[in-house]
């Protein structure tokens, strides 16, 4: 499926009706879902068709999707991160492979952040290079051979959930509880990439992204509550940078949720004198980012964004920029260590397509 089609999109109000409980979201909320079915039809019948008429093929090495079923937003990237990191930990030199949704280039080729730009690679795939060497392919399995050939001995790929061209030893589906799967509907006609029972039941395991670590406000979505393979709870921790304990702060986000951001920022006591939110993946201009120092300096307060909204930055914004960093948290890691090892180091393997 084209992904472009997604990156153009942002999440229209009717796609998640509950985030609108308390002022409601009007007729269009009623009307328009039904009004886009038949775009609906076409956009799951050509993603059904795909799946069908494609073999998937193994790679030399066991392949870990880390995937979702609705378009951005729900904490994939931080997920893939944490989950080489424990890669890492267990002695495993794992390596990522994305699209580089937002980038020019097709691939396969090696990232290098002090040579690449998002509008080279994509901000994801620079995000990821931070954290373990990142392969972008449009080809997903020559840039699994590209992974092979540069070392790696497991293969994380952030997204690619919906592609049939790999074969997935262990695919793993992030699901946001808060907003679970918006109006239940495919796109156009709601943010589904697929429908829901389809996609769980390619799906090894779930991680549910909660709001925090507070158990009390932990939320399972009904769709997932009859699923029976592993489900694990996470959360996103951000911390609150030091330089700015006592500063003003205006804040800036063009991700899945923005408004998740300016909230996260908030709770950890920021005074936040002033937000602007972009689409996902927006490449700000230069007149954007000047619009926005000039009210920081209005309101004399500090820039803040987000990681991945800091690597589209030029070096020069970012020298004017401050970075909320987290991290994935699992409630259970020894979970997620079992999973690992029933599916990926397992030697086993599974021979059937996805």
């Amino acid at each position: 499926m084209d992904r472009q089609i997604e990156l153009a999109m942002r999440s229209p109000d009717f796609w998640y009706p509950q985030d609108f409980a308390e002022t409601g979201t009007g007729v269009a909320a009623r009307i328009l879902p039904v009004a886009l079915c038949p775009g609906s039809m076409l956009y799951n019948a050509l993603g059904q068709a795909r799946r069908a008429l494609t073999k998937p093929l193994r790679a030399d090495v066991k392949v870990i999707c880390i995937g979702n079923l609705t378009v951005g937003g729900t904490g994939k990237t931080p997920t893939a991160i944490a989950v080489a990191r424990q890669l890492t930990d267990r002695h495993n030199t794992p390596f990522f492979l994305t699209r580089g949704f937002g980038g020019r280039a097709a691939g396969p080729l090696a990232v290098d952040p002090s040579r690449h730009t998002s509008r080279q690679v994509g901000d994801e795939s620079l995000l990821l290079a931070r954290h373990a060497p990142t392969i972008v392919s449009h080809n997903r399995l020559k840039g699994a051979e590209l992974a092979v050939e540069q070392g790696a001995d497991i293969i994380v790929m952030d997204d690619g959930f919906q592609n049939p061209t790999l074969v997935q030893d262990l695919s793993i589906i992030v699901v946001d509880a808060q907003r679970g799967f918006g109006n239940g509907r495919i796109i156009p006609a709601g943010p589904l990439r697929e429908s829901i029972t389809k996609g769980l039941a390619r799906a090894h395991a779930i991680v549910l992204m909660q709001t925090d670590d507070d158990r009390s406000n932990w939320i399972t979505p009904d769709p997932l509550q009859n699923f029976r393979r592993p489900l694990i709870n996470a959360w996103y921790q951000t911390w609150q940078p030091a330089t700015l304990e006592s500063e003003r702060v205006f804040a800036f986000a063009g991700i899945g949720r923005p408004q998740k951001f300016f909230q996260s920022a908030a709770k950890l006591g920021l005074h936040i004198v002033d937000t602007m939110a972009y689409p996902d993946h927006h490449a700000f201009t230069s007149s954007e980012f000047g619009i926005m120092v000039d009210r920081a300096e209005t309101y004399g307060a500090c820039l803040l964004t987000t990681e991945k909204d800091f690597v589209r930055l030029t070096k020069q914004q970012q020298d004017l920029v401050h970075v909320l960093k987290g991290e994935t948290c699992f409630e259970n890691s020894a979970q997620l260590d079992q999973l690992l090892a029933d599916r990926a180091f397992s030697s086993e393997v599974d021979t059937g397509s996805r």
